[in-house]
């Protein structure tokens, strides 16, 4: 089997099955700060003997470029706060049965609504934030941590403590939904090394936004409207990105 036909090989098992896929790079990733700066030989080792240890901007960029590699199309979130209260999160946008969905493979889990639907950025954005959402667990029972043990800090963090221990997916506690609802700037981006496209309006005011204060870091910015916002990533051409 040649390079082109084992690629549209992994393709066609993993659009089968992309929730197993991202349950088994949950158990991979893990909130650290060991790997930042691996090259993909070191990262594909530590893969396979223990866990990657990242923070949320790295694991996002990396599950882009695998998924990517794999044909799924896929996005970088950038969450925040108008004033930089928490300092911001990172997930993915993932085009899944024919909509876009929101994965955090940082926190590992599904943003859905009360009827356990999965929610797109659009639907976060349309409904002024994740106040009327949930938060679902990626994984069933406990994500292994090969070596590590993470313990769950007071706003949701997964912390690498050094020893052998189980962190349990399934068991986050209220506070990690009120970190997410505190999030009021909403940024997406399908190339993430370049740009980063901010959805802003009257009461988000992201222009004075911290970030936009760095002349090197608001050319990395592109500020748009909420229509404007939701057109580039939400139109007709989004629509269907296969």
């Amino acid at each position: 089997m040649d390079y082109s036909s084992s690629r549209s090989f992994q393709v066609i098992v993993y659009q089968e099955k992309i929730f197993e896929l991202f349950a088994a790079l949950a158990r991979i990733f893990m909130h650290g700060y060991t790997d930042h700066n691996c090259i993909l030989d070191q990262w594909m080792q530590r893969a396979v003997f223990r866990n990657v240890l990242m923070e949320c901007g790295p694991t996002a960029t990396s599950i882009f470029k695998i998924l990517q590699f794999l044909g799924i199309p896929c996005r970088i979130v950038g969450l925040n706060c108008h004033n930089n209260k928490y300092c911001g999160h990172v997930i993915n946008e993932v085009f899944v049965n024919n909509q876009w969905i929101l994965v955090d493979f940082d926190r590992k889990v599904f943003v859905v609504d009360a009827k356990n639907q999965y929610l797109s950025l659009k639907d976060i954005i349309l409904h002024n934030g994740f106040y009327s959402s949930k938060l679902k667990p990626m994984c069933e029972g406990s994500v292994s941590s090969s070596g590590m043990a993470y313990g769950t800090t007071q706003r949701g963090y997964l912390q690498n403590n050094g020893f052998l221990a189980e962190f349990y997916s399934l068991d986050f506690p209220k506070n990690l939904k009120d970190w997410y609802d505190s999030y009021n700037v909403f940024m997406n981006s399908e190339n993430p090394v370049y740009e980063m496209f901010v959805c802003d309006d009257a009461q988000n005011p992201f222009k004075n936004h911290p970030l936009m204060q760095d002349k090197r870091q608001k050319s990395y910015y592109k500020v748009l409207s909420k229509e404007e916002f939701l057109t580039k990533f939400y139109g007709e051409d989004n629509a269907n990105p296969y």
